[in-house]
């Protein structure tokens, strides 16, 4: 595809691609990007007048972006979709995060005495079995993560992945260079970045401060908290690796860290910037002085104008009043039942006062001072 200003060429295992356009890169993380694996997706359309792409069975086919102008050079993508109306083919397809649904073959895998691995053990394998160069991560704590042989028994690459990401409050992107690199929340950026002067409209959308992490083993019932001074998100982890070494690791990242929602609907990004990866991207506004905001979710539309940039970080309420009572609620029933002062019933919940003084081990009955009706 070849015009006035930039010239894109698109390869499918190896071979150009003639007559195409609508060349889009999306990338999307849900809520603050807390668990999971997140692929970004390639886009584009073929004019295909005898539908001699149509035809072909192209699943899992490898498909490179590049433009020399800009010296930019894709990672490798994976088709996944191929549909056909009115003589075009339209593709879609996805990164290398994909080929993590495979089986987790664990034959290779060395386990020790104590019949466990450590992550870097798993996620080397997860490498070498779905083609990363390497892992990385931005965060502390992996250190503390084992796998037994059994939590490895008959699961996918992807959930072995997913344990690790949840466990440490991150998500698994396809980085630079082909890694496998865990973008975990609160420790630091990863992506493309653009120094912009000419851009839409910012809207932002509300702050979200994380003030308390609570973090329970979800096969030993232990419960470690962290913060809690003070009024504002809180981020819960349920693991079977938690422990207070791992609690402390993720605090020591996530502890207070702000997270600000944005949206900005239309961006040049085609000078001043870097274009890796066409992922995440972090943006600065040229006129504004320390502008600085990370973007989980994003769109680059590319021509031979340049490429354009939508998106920003998904909305999220500053201070959710109704959360944070229903949270303080259910906390004070679960300590009542605990203690005996509640009941639960067909009636709804009784609340009890709680008569003992402490000096013998007995139980008074008291009267019912309040009660909630079941809205179930």
């Amino acid at each position: 595809m070849t015009a006035t200003g930039f010239s894109w060429a698109i390869t499918l295992n190896g071979s150009p691609i003639e007559d195409f356009g609508g060349i889009r890169f999306s990338f999307s993380e849900s809520g603050l990007g807390t668990s999971g694996c997140c692929s970004t997706q390639l886009e584009f359309d073929v004019y295909d007048p005898t539908n001699f792409y149509g035809d072909m069975l192209l699943d899992g086919a490898e498909v490179t972006v590049s433009c020399p102008e800009l010296f930019f050079t894709s990672q490798t993508y994976f088709c996944d979709s191929i549909s056909t109306s009115k003589k075009i083919c339209k593709f879609v397809c996805y990164d290398r995060i994909c080929r993590t649904d495979r089986p987790l073959d664990i034959s290779g895998i060395f386990f020790g005495e104590d019949d466990a691995v450590s992550a870097d053990g798993v996620l080397s394998a997860v490498c070498y079995q779905c083609g990363f160069a390497s892992y990385g991560s931005s965060g502390d704590g992996l250190q503390y993560i084992k796998f037994s042989e059994s939590q490895l028994e008959n699961i996918t690459c992807r959930r072995a992945l997913e344990l690790v990401s949840e466990a440490l409050a991150g998500v698994w992107v396809c980085g630079e260079s082909n890694t496998l690199y865990l973008a975990c929340l609160g420790g630091g950026d990863f992506g493309d970045y653009a120094y912009c002067e000419d851009y839409s409209e910012i809207d932002f959308q509300g702050r979200a401060k994380i003030t308390t992490l609570v973090m329970t083993n979800s096969e030993t019932g232990e419960v470690y908290n962290f913060g809690g001074e003070e009024n504002g998100t809180v981020i819960t982890i349920n693991s079977p690796f938690a422990s207070a070494e791992l609690g402390l690791a993720v605090w020591g990242r996530i502890g207070n860290y702000v997270y600000t929602a944005w949206h900005c609907d239309k961006a040049d990004v085609t000078y001043d910037s870097t274009l890796k990866n066409m992922s995440s991207l972090i943006f600065r506004r040229a006129d504004v002085e320390g502008d600085r905001h990370f973007a989980t979710t994003t769109e680059f539309d590319v021509d031979s104008t340049g490429v354009y940039f939508s998106g920003g970080s998904a909305a999220y309420n500053e201070w959710n009043y109704e959360d944070y009572t229903q949270r303080q609620l259910a906390l004070k029933l679960e300590i009542d039942r605990r203690n005996g002062n509640a009941a639960y019933g067909k009636n709804g919940i009784r609340v009890y006062q709680n008569l003992n003084t402490g000096a013998a081990d007995k139980r008074k009955k008291a009267a019912v001072v309040t009660a909630f009706k079941s809205e179930v």
